[in-house]
């Protein structure tokens, strides 16, 4: 592959992953929707974007847990200070605590995204080596020749 066309495959991971619809990225980097419709069907760039989403999820991630300490230290005097009205420190442990909960789930989004490459990672080792049956390949969650998983 060309440097250019490298470069215009970034381009387009690089819009996809940031949230861009199909038809934006297409815009965007001056490429027709077919092809991006047709990448998206390529395993290898299927894998690129996975890992440039996922970059790009923990670095917000990382930015919104700083974002929540900051939140803390500055609600923190609200709630222990004498002055503060009830209804205003209710509504700063309110958020506290909303706060709180968005992160765990934003934790354990990231950590179910994590399984979610690994378990795509020995799907593709399993095709590659063509080591088990398509029999076999069900019994351990998936249907073969699918990304679909099958408990």
């Amino acid at each position: 592959m060309s440097d250019d066309k490298d470069a215009k495959r970034y381009e387009i991971i690089g819009y996809l992953a940031t949230g861009c619809t199909n038809k934006e990225a297409a815009q965007k980097a001056g490429v027709s929707l077919s092809t991006i419709q047709r990448l998206k069907r390529k395993a290898d760039f299927k894998q690129e974007l996975s890992m440039a989403v996922n970059s790009v999820y923990r670095s917000v991630l990382t930015q919104l847990t700083s974002g929540i300490g900051k939140a803390v230290k500055e609600l923190l005097p609200s709630i222990e200070s004498p002055d503060t009205p009830d209804r205003v420190k209710l509504k700063a442990i309110e958020i506290l605590l909303t706060q709180a909960a968005n992160a765990n789930d934003l934790a354990l989004e990231q950590r179910i995204s994590e399984m979610e490459k690994q378990f795509d990672q020995i799907k593709q080792t399993i095709r590659s080596r063509n080591a088990v049956s398509e029999t076999d390949t069900r019994s351990i969650g998936f249907e073969f020749g699918t990304d679909e998983w099958k408990p």
